[in-house]
């Protein structure tokens, strides 16, 4: 039987989207998870407003806050995944992983569509801004694979036409993974980011990630409520509108 760890890599900045967060997580209709939630703000004092916000959502034993000493920006997300696999590995009553970034707002049945589609790498769908070429344009964080080396974002449009896609690469924001690809795909930093890398090892050890276009979710830029937000909700989306 499954049970989940959802490894949240945040910090200060993002205390905007921790109600809604958790809130999200609350509406699970999987209820096989523990969290971990790893800080790196430049102090604790986030730690005992995530503290308070968590034991007023969660019983405390489903519950972990760690605190790691801060970095350049990427590299503090960077040894924030890897202390969230270390995690994972330790504690072996876990079978699959759910990196879930603290600003990714879920929608009530994201975990267990995830699970159903039993792959070794799922994500769900959430979108931002990217500069393509000369252009900054608003896509969902998932590729389509190019020819093994390269990929290509895909289109809000090939996400409300399919249930699901195969993607080369992703964002880390919304995706499970099974124990078995944990163990064997570390981290790593390429350009600035460790998403793409760890889907493009864990491709060279047999997955086939796998986007799942139902799990559609608010990308929270800004505090909920804030119009500014709409663009990057998923579920607003419709074909044809």
């Amino acid at each position: 039987m499954a049970r989940v760890l959802v490894g949240i890599p945040t910090y200060r900045k993002e205390r905007y989207a921790l109600v809604p967060l958790l809130q999200g997580l609350q509406k699970q209709s999987f209820k096989a998870f523990d969290i971990l939630v790893v800080d790196n703000s430049e102090d604790k004092e986030y730690v005992k407003l995530l503290e308070r916000a968590l034991s007023s959502s969660f019983p405390k034993k489903r519950t972990t806050i760690l605190h790691i000493v801060p970095d350049e920006r990427y590299s503090n997300i960077l040894r924030s995944r890897e202390a969230i696999r270390d995690y994972f590995l330790e504690h072996k009553e876990y079978t699959e992983l759910f990196f879930l970034d603290s600003d990714v707002i879920i929608p009530t049945n994201a975990i267990a569509k995830l699970l159903a589609v039993k792959q070794e790498v799922v994500t769900g769908v959430y979108l931002n801004t990217m500069q393509l070429g000369e252009n900054l344009e608003l896509r969902p964080c998932i590729y389509r694979d190019i020819d093994g080396k390269t990929a290509s974002p895909y289109r809000i449009r090939d996400v409300l036409k399919h249930k699901t896609l195969p993607v080369g690469a992703a964002g880390l924001g919304c995706t499970l993974v099974t124990r078995n690809i944990v163990e064997k795909v570390k981290f790593r930093r390429v350009k600035g980011t460790e998403d793409v890398p760890f889907y493009r090892d864990a491709i060279k050890h047999g997955a086939m990630p796998t986007a799942v276009c139902a799990v559609k979710c608010l990308h929270l830029h800004f505090p909920w409520g804030d119009p500014r937000n709409k663009p990057f909700n998923m579920a607003g989306y419709k074909l044809g509108a």
